[in-house]
């Protein structure tokens, strides 16, 4: 099919990638690609575009996806620190034998590599390439290419592996962590045994207010996703607890997210092909 499309981005790399799509889920497809060019040459990556072309025009979905990844980041980083203190202090808070062997075998980094968004300009060597796949003014999503098994760890209705009980605690800290007003799911990504990192792409978040784009199917499915949710030894030992739809209900009436500020002014890059 020809891998001669390229893109260039704003660290100076320079991408080529194939024509025919490798993966798709319900909304999306995906590409290989790699620089060819710049700082990081030999790096793959994965483009991403929407298969509805109307879609691949609507700046606010790409909104959406930033949001999601920035709350995501910030869930991910509160989690590992929450994580490596119980690990830190388990011989001093007397944790039992059988807990310490749970830690250890399931015990991950959570990485959440950020997605660059990017905007097909008018005239550009890339849209005339592209033909009937892109068109001038397309958006498009760039990710960093997770190497090994592509696993799904967990949905946005319920439905959760629990051979990844670090994953599943991880989407019920972030509902605690929110007051109840949110959870992120919808987890995927590879699990990196070596590394012992687990690398997270395309997480959705359900909320009470519904504003994280098409895959936050509301309140009704957050509290459907808890309620089938089983809390396991690190649920525990991070003492999480539910809320009531009341109170949760209540808590968003003061609930403010600086991220919303952000994403109001965010602005994709340009291709310079």
């Amino acid at each position: 099919m020809g891998q001669n499309i390229c893109i260039s981005t704003k660290t100076g790399d320079v991408y080529k990638f194939h024509h025919s799509c490798f993966a798709e889920g319900s909304s999306r497809k995906a590409y290989r690609c790699e620089v060819v060019k710049g700082p990081n040459l030999g790096k793959k990556g994965v483009v991403k575009r929407y298969k509805d072309q109307i879609e691949n025009k609507k700046l606010d979905n790409f909104k959406n996806e930033q949001l999601i990844w920035q709350q995501a980041s910030v869930y991910a980083r509160l989690f590992n620190k929450e994580i490596n203190e119980i690990i830190e202090n388990m011989k001093t808070k007397n944790f039992t034998p059988e807990f310490e062997q749970f830690i250890k075998k399931h015990y991950r980094r959570i990485v959440m590599p950020q997605p660059q968004i990017i905007q097909i300009e008018k005239k550009s060597l890339l849209a005339s390439l592209l033909g009937k796949h892109y068109k001038e003014g397309d958006l498009i999503s760039l990710e960093q290419y997770l190497e090994g098994e592509y696993r799904k760890f967990n949905s946005n209705s319920g439905w959760s592996d629990e051979n990844y009980p670090l994953l599943q605690a991880f989407s019920h800290f972030t509902y605690y962590n929110s007051g109840g007003q949110e959870i992120l799911c919808d987890l995927q990504g590879v699990d990196q045994i070596e590394s012992q990192t687990i690398q997270l792409t395309d997480p959705a978040i359900l909320s009470i207010r519904q504003r994280f784009g098409d895959c936050d199917i509301g309140y009704q499915k957050l509290q459907y996703w808890i309620k089938n949710h089983k809390c396991n030894h690190i649920c525990h030992a991070l003492n999480l607890n539910d809320f009531k739809l009341e109170e949760s209900l209540s808590f968003s009436k003061s609930y403010n997210v600086q991220q919303e500020t952000w994403v109001t002014s965010y602005q994709p890059s340009k291709t310079k092909c």
